[in-house]
């Protein structure tokens, strides 16, 4: 059974909430997306019901880019633990795995990356309208065809576009000042 999209989002900013100072709106829905379509790849099911639709800035999820919108293009930072045990084993596995592999980008550099030409979003984005939904078909045959793992990395971006870097034993790390610990 899938999760509510909101419930994702909440995991994420939980996960997200000490390592991640730049977490908007714009970048949770970016995050959430890549998620449903490395579940759709992965697993063959939607990790989320909820419809993703093609805006102008990219992927976005109406009721979780609502429920946010009060942070604006600020940092959203706060999370509801209650919230966190109706996710499974497996759904916090699939929204670890985002997170250490996509927030290390910035939110536009994650726009970027979903505005590729012939990708779910460029194929129905019609400028100037919403409500038009990126098919979770197209997302998965996108994401199948396109999205080899995790830890693929694209040669066209820089390390201008990262935040920290997996070491050669395929640990994240992350810049000093984020370290809890250093202080």
């Amino acid at each position: 059974m899938a999760i509510k999209a909101l419930d994702a989002a909440n995991f994420l900013i939980f996960v997200t909430s000490n390592i991640c100072d730049d977490l908007t709106n714009m970048k949770l829905n970016k995050l959430l997306y890549f998620a449903q379509g490395h579940n759709l790849k992965e697993n063959g099911k939607p990790l989320f019901d909820e419809t993703i639709e093609a805006w102008d800035h990219g992927p976005v999820i109406p009721e979780v880019y609502r429920h946010y919108s009060y942070a604006g293009d600020s940092p959203i930072n706060d999370w509801d633990p209650d919230a966190l045990s109706v996710l499974n084993d497996s759904d916090k596995a699939m929204l670890m795995n985002v997170a250490k592999e996509y927030c290390r980008y910035t939110a536009s550099t994650l726009r970027n990356m979903t505005h590729r030409k012939k990708g779910p979003w460029d194929l129905v984005y019609v400028p100037e309208t919403r409500n038009i939904s990126i098919p979770l078909t197209v997302i998965k045959q996108y994401f199948d065809s396109n999205v080899a793992s995790f830890t693929d990395t694209d040669p066209s971006f820089t390390d201008d576009d990262y935040v920290g870097y997996y070491d050669s034993e395929g640990y994240l790390v992350l810049p000093k000042e984020w370290d809890d610990e250093a202080v």
